[in-house]
């Protein structure tokens, strides 16, 4: 539970030392709040929690065998870093992917986006004290997480995707399973949108609760369905878009204040909701369109270009992934310096949170869906 803890009296102001929880119980937040009776005054978030970038220097190794460190970045929302490393790296050494690859790539980064975006409703659940969305939500995404977990295994760095394809192709009924999970998945959209716009408690706690302004998105550079729920149409995958993205047809969904304020937490977790529709859209176009599989799936020897500074961005289902990639000669170690979404997101706490109550604060937490353990690095 969300409860605020070691209750600290200066004059009329009061100082909690206050912990968000997530579903996985080994995930927390830690912030410092101010309050003057319930209403919030100021936030200040424990930010040696979640780091602006990662930077990690890897040994002396060829393209190909630093795949692997990609991975080490990314333990929430699996394999997108993975994913923006190889796509770099192909870009740049101009490695044509077979076809049949990059639809097992997209396949799987949206199965992902809905896994993590059904993660954040969760979050939700936990802390509204909804218990049929707690369950709903994590019976939906543990079955995405089982039939992915087929292919990779999720709680290890697998390195799947790999520079000029993927590790090894996906198993016997894998992609008969994907068809049956958006039989299933399509009509319970439709329930998490009904408990969205009927369910009376839920509205009351998020509509017009933590509104984030399109100026506070610039000024923080917050990115991802946050800054889309403000009325923001931007998203990569449409804009810049890379690997088959530019072939598919799919909405970017914005926030219109439909509850509330354009936005509002309410708008935020409207936005994902949309989101994964569209995600189960681009899945069933590639599922439709998938040609024949590739007669070899990666490739086995990627030549090291003598001086790398490459930028390459992605959208994951927190925001934009923005990797640098510098190498300085063929013999020298290569850095990569990646953006943590999240970070925007929690700089902007403060200015989002102001003058609500307290238990407004778990709510809008939740809404902006930042990760803690999204990044990591073994250095």
């Amino acid at each position: 539970m969300n409860s605020p803890k070691n209750k600290i009296k200066d004059n009329s102001i009061t100082k909690y030392n206050y912990n968000f929880h997530y579903p996985n119980p080994d995930e927390s937040l830690p912030l410092t709040v101010y309050m003057d009776g319930e209403t919030i005054i100021k936030v200040e978030p424990q930010m040696d929690s979640l780091r602006q970038e990662i930077k990690k220097i890897v040994p002396n190794l060829n393209n190909q065998q630093k795949t692997p460190f990609s991975d080490n970045y990314d333990n929430s929302y699996l394999l997108n870093v993975n994913y923006v490393y190889v796509l770099a790296l192909e870009k740049l050494l101009k490695i044509e992917v077979p076809e049949y690859n990059k639809y097992i790539r997209i396949i799987i980064v949206e199965l992902n986006r809905i896994a993590s975006h059904l993660y954040c409703f969760e979050t939700l659940g936990l802390n509204i004290g909804a218990a049929n969305l707690i369950k709903n939500t994590l019976r939906d995404r543990k079955i995405i997480l089982n039939i992915l977990n087929t292919v990779y295994e999720i709680n290890s760095f697998g390195d799947y995707f790999q520079i000029g394809g993927i590790a090894k192709d996906v198993p016997v009924g894998f992609l008969e399973n994907i068809y049956k999970f958006i039989d299933y998945f399509h009509p319970r959209i439709c329930n998490y949108k009904k408990t969205l716009q009927k369910n009376k408690i839920l509205i009351d706690r998020t509509a017009n609760i933590g509104i984030l302004l399109p100026d506070t998105i610039y000024n923080y550079e917050i990115t991802g369905p946050n800054q889309r729920a403000s009325g923001i149409k931007h998203d990569i995958r449409r804009d810049k878009p890379y690997s088959l993205y530019n072939e598919l047809e799919f909405d970017v969904s914005i926030g219109k204040g439909l509850m509330g304020t354009t936005g509002d937490s309410w708008d935020r977790f409207w936005v994902r909701c949309q989101e994964m529709n569209e995600s189960v859209k681009i899945i069933s176009q590639l599922l439709d369109k998938i040609p024949a599989k590739a007669t070899n799936n990666k490739t086995q020897e990627v030549i090291q270009p003598p001086d790398v500074k490459l930028n390459f961005q992605i959208e994951s289902p927190i925001g934009k992934l923005n990797l640098n990639i510098t190498t300085e000669g063929p013999d020298k170690s290569t850095q990569l310096k990646i953006n943590n979404p999240s970070f925007s997101s929690l700089t902007a706490i403060n200015e989002i949170t102001k003058d609500h109550l307290i238990s407004d604060l778990p709510i809008i937490l939740s809404s902006l869906d930042i990760r803690t353990k999204e990044l990591s690095t073994h250095d």
